[in-house]
């Protein structure tokens, strides 16, 4: 391979002082950055042709604006048009025949310059006019994109690619409307990748072949890429929840990838069984219909009322204002119906502990806003969908410049203190300001954190046990839980890749996208605080960060440093059990006996396994209340499934069972497990079963909106705010 990189090497350089790039961009723009560019998707090819692969493929070659950057899906890519890349016509791809007349091209070379000494045997191209022509027709390819549009099935429905990424079908991008059946074929001249589908219900014009026609509006999106089935382009209830990640995220590239990892989350945090872009009325469940209603039906409430509202709102701020604030308005509309409808339904209480039957139940956010009228969310909205556009008009640095000038992690936490008896423990009975001041300086990263008692800014103590008995399983085993950046990171783009474990083998992505809020009034930036004077603005220099944070695959952690304590997470019933199965068969069988089998999880809330198949590597488990009577003090009976991870096995139990008991109705990312630690898995920890949590890779959002998660802004940012308090400054 040696060689091949050295002609790669020459013929490039023989190229690269004399000619220009072509500009426009099609299906030789691998990279999806807008550009046929010789140096990136010209060498992404030609390296491909070679052969290369992996970091060979990609290394020194992606627009620094590539959103695909996968090596195998750039393969993928260019094996999918075989056709197009074939420029010779001889039905195969050669680098030193078809590269070379594409790099060539790309560089601007026409007639014999382009040709010489590149023609491949066989060609049925073999002139500079008929390869051109066959690379001017792939250029102006019509691309075909079909499926139906499903709410309820909506006939009239206007249909179109978003081009110009501002949420609307615009006049002057191609469009149509769906038939009686809810389906529509539409035509573009452009590649659709990395582009959004729109759907827009217009009232008077839109019908709902169920329901009838639309009153108000609402908008249904799909990413491009979303195929489920030969030509089919479904936009859905479900679909437009994916988009909805995407747009709401920039920094979160829409690649085929990263799609098809959202899409398995989704049906895990819905509770869906079907694929994300299928037909759900004709071949969905009951329950994902019902969703399906109960999200259309607050979507069309609070759509059009939150752009109005948010547009005279901002209008207010920024004279010349006419629809800046449309498209935040679109996905936060999207992210209320969701919020109240869809990801918080929880286990219906079963009488019959036998069954694992459940109903859904749809509840918001919180107690306090179940009684929320739909004029209530959009009213507590706007102030956020107005802090949001203005946050994202300037020009700001990289999330890389950022960190090395400090990145700050705000927000109320309980923290180690000092006790009486001299330990370093969580004092949870108190709940401070925290601050966390991140920091890169080449290699290594700093992270200096505070709480602020009632005057003064103070250091948490070090060593409290509960920083030290979570181990984390890694492809080399398990390892015990580390501070950010000990393994390792790396910039990709906008996004900071964290090595979790040593071995790589579980790793973290923070994607940034920068608000630059210098001269914006504080009020309006953070609406729900109460600022003493209103009017008072953010120093320049202030920047807050919408960071979204996803994991490359299942993380699963213990909670073993005890071995077996009264606060351990060793499983008393375990016995003297050797494996996981043989565990699950012996409690299983004890509890059929009679015996007491019961598994405390958290306060009264405890569980016992009832039932497992080894074949089907499933069964159940009822989870109960034990401060209350019988039968009132089954919480629900629940599927669990035990899989392997890193070659351990690991029985990953359905958080629904119990999540409104123990904490309300919230979101979540992670499910309970357990597993078996045998001799030598962790030094110092008996063996046995113990308890422990799996987080699933789905994407976290923090931004300055949520006043329920951190906030990610810079010193400036939090100095201006502490300040307009009289807080003083954290230390450095």
């Amino acid at each position: 391979m040696r060689l091949n990189i050295c002609i790669l090497r020459m013929l490039v350089l023989s190229l690269i002082c004399v000619f220009s790039s072509v500009s426009s961009a099609s299906e030789y723009d691998v990279d999806g950055n807008g550009v046929d560019d010789p140096l990136t998707d010209g060498l992404l090819v030609l390296r491909h042709q070679f052969g290369l692969s992996g970091t060979a493929l990609t290394a020194g070659t992606l627009a620094s604006n590539a959103t695909v950057t996968d090596p195998s899906e750039l393969a993928n890519y260019i094996d999918e048009r075989t056709v197009i890349f074939d420029l010779d016509g001889n039905g195969s791809l050669d680098p030193l025949t078809d590269g070379l007349l594409l790099l060539r091209y790309l560089f601007g070379l026409s007639g014999d310059a382009m040709t010489n000494g590149v023609i491949g045997l066989g060609a049925t191209r073999d002139s500079y006019s008929a390869i051109n022509a066959h690379i001017d027709s792939s250029k102006s390819a019509i691309y075909l994109l079909s499926g139906k549009v499903i709410g309820g099935y909506l006939s009239q429905a206007k249909v179109c690619l978003d081009t110009n990424k501002n949420l609307t079908c615009d006049d002057d991008e191609n469009h149509v409307f769906t038939d009686d059946t809810a389906s529509y074929t539409l035509e573009v001249n452009i590649a659709p990748r990395g582009f959004t589908l729109l759907a827009e219900a217009i009232p008077g014009v839109t019908k709902d072949l169920t329901a009838g026609a639309v009153t108000k509006p609402y908008t249904l999106m799909a990413p491009s890429e979303l195929k489920n089935g030969i030509n089919s382009n479904n936009i859905t209830v479900f679909t437009t929840l994916l988009s909805t990640l995407l747009n709401d995220d920039t920094s979160i590239l829409n690649t085929k990838k990263t799609i098809e990892s959202l899409q398995s989350v989704l049906q895990i945090s819905a509770g869906i069984d079907e694929l994300i872009g299928n037909d759900f009325i004709a071949n969905g469940s009951e329950q994902t219909r019902a969703i399906a209603v109960t999200f259309i039906s607050l979507l069309q409430e609070i759509q059009q009322p939150l752009i109005t509202g948010s547009n005279e709102a901002l209008t207010v701020i920024k004279q010349n204002n006419v629809s800046g604030a449309t498209p935040s308005a679109i996905l936060s509309a999207i992210d209320i119906a969701t919020q109240n409808k869809i990801f918080n339904y929880s286990a219906a209480e079963t009488q019959n502990v036998g069954s694992s039957k459940i109903a859904p139940i749809f509840v918001t956010n919180s107690s306090e806003g179940q009684g929320s009228s739909s004029s209530n969310l959009v009213e507590d909205e706007i102030p956020l969908v107005v802090s949001d556009t203005l946050g994202g008009e300037k020009e700001v640095p990289s999330i890389q410049e950022e960190l090395t000038r400090g990145i700050v992690v705000a927000g109320e936490n309980s923290n180690p203190k000092i006790q009486d008896d001299g330990e370093c423990r969580y004092d949870y009975t108190s709940i401070e300001k925290t601050v966390e001041l991140i920091t890169l300086s080449g290699s290594n990263v700093t992270s200096s954190k505070y709480y602020l008692d009632d005057i003064n800014w103070q250091q948490p103590c070090t060593g409290s046990l509960a920083d030290s008995d979570t181990y984390v399983l890694s492809e080399a085993g398990w390892v015990i839980e580390q501070n950010f950046g000990t393994n390792g990171y790396s910039f990709d783009d906008n996004c900071l890749i964290e090595n979790e474990v040593p071995d790589g083998s579980v790793t973290r992505s923070f994607c940034a996208t920068t608000g630059n809020y210098g001269g914006e009034q504080m009020s309006s930036v953070l609406p729900y605080i109460t600022f003493e004077n209103p009017t008072d603005k953010f120093p320049s220099g202030s920047r807050g960060f919408d960071v979204t944070w996803i994991r490359n695959t299942d993380r699963v952690e213990v909670y073993a440093l005890l071995g077996g304590g009264s606060s351990s997470g060793k499983i008393w019933t375990s016995g003297d059990s050797k494996s996981l199965e043989e565990f699950l068969t012996k409690t299983i069988e004890k509890y059929k006996n009679g015996e007491n089998q019961d598994i405390w999880y958290q306060d009264d809330l405890h569980l016992r396994f009832i039932s497992y198949d080894n074949s089907s590597k499933t069964g159940e488990v009822v989870w109960f209340d034990k401060s209350k009577p019988y039968p009132d003090k089954t919480v629900g009976v629940r599927p669990f499934e035990v899989r392997s991870i890193f070659g351990k096995p690991v029985a990953l139990l359905d958080r629904n069972g119990y999540s409104t008991r123990a904490y309300g109705a919230q979101e979540f990312t992670n499910r309970p497990i357990f597993t078996f630690l045998a001799d030598g898995d962790v030094e110092g920890v008996t063996t046995g079963i113990y308890r422990g949590d799996l987080e699933i890779p789905k994407p976290s959002r923090h931004h300055l909106g949520r006043r329920d998660l951190d906030r990610f802004v810079n010193p400036t940012f939090i100095d201006a705010v502490y300040d307009a308090f009289g807080i003083p400054k954290f230390p450095r």
